[in-house]
């Protein structure tokens, strides 16, 4: 059964055709994604076709860059990794889950094990990004993570549902653009498991 799963940290639950997580980049472009005037546009970075992601092992240090840090956060949604998840917060916006909250979660998260992740884009508005990633298989669902940096790692944070730069798929004010697969490269010269990605 197919899924469109939007993760948007800090908001309320919801459904969103079967599943709504509302709980839950090297920006190449700088752009406002609003003015008083409403005459604002962000940039859209999709590649060319999505990056399949055989692998990846959670490691802290990749939250240095925004593809790095949503990697670490999908695999510990893959993995169940609550107290992972949970650090990948800023600080400020850090969810304070109850014990059925978590359990909760846990259990949407089981029908992401196992299943291929895909890299397909990143949304970069001012200085945040949203990376978006996939996932396919038994189900098929798309993410997308705020993000921003703070004392050189990249945080999730919380982001109003209704904002245009998340929804970008139903905006008239995007400029979207086609990156090859080996920009990760160019992006993380010093991430070997993604420069390991860009030569699949």
């Amino acid at each position: 059964m197919k899924k469109n799963v939007v993760v948007v940290p800090g908001l309320r639950w919801s459904v969103k055709i079967s599943l709504f997580l509302g709980a839950a980049l090297c920006a190449i472009f700088m752009s406002s994604c609003a003015t008083n005037q409403g005459s604002y546009k962000f940039t859209v970075l999709l590649y060319d076709n999505p990056v399949y992601v055989p692998h990846w092992k959670f490691d802290d240090t990749h939250s240095d860059t925004p593809e790095g840090a949503a990697l670490n956060i999908i695999t510990d949604m893959q993995h169940g990794d609550m107290n992972h998840w949970l650090a990948s917060w800023d600080p400020a916006d850090r969810p304070n889950l109850s014990s059925d909250q978590q359990s909760s979660l846990l259990h949407e998260w089981q029908s992401l094990k196992d299943e291929r992740l895909y890299m397909v884009g990143r949304i970069v508005a001012d200085n945040n990004v949203i990376v978006e990633l996939s996932v396919k298989g038994n189900s098929q669902a798309t993410f997308k993570f705020p993000l921003r940096k703070a004392n050189d790692k990249w945080w999730l944070f919380s982001m109003d549902s209704g904002t245009e730069c998340l929804n970008w798929e139903n905006s008239p004010n995007k400029i979207i653009e086609t990156m090859q697969a080996t920009m990760i490269q160019r992006c993380m010269v010093n991430d070997t498991n993604l420069q390991t990605i860009a030569r699949q």
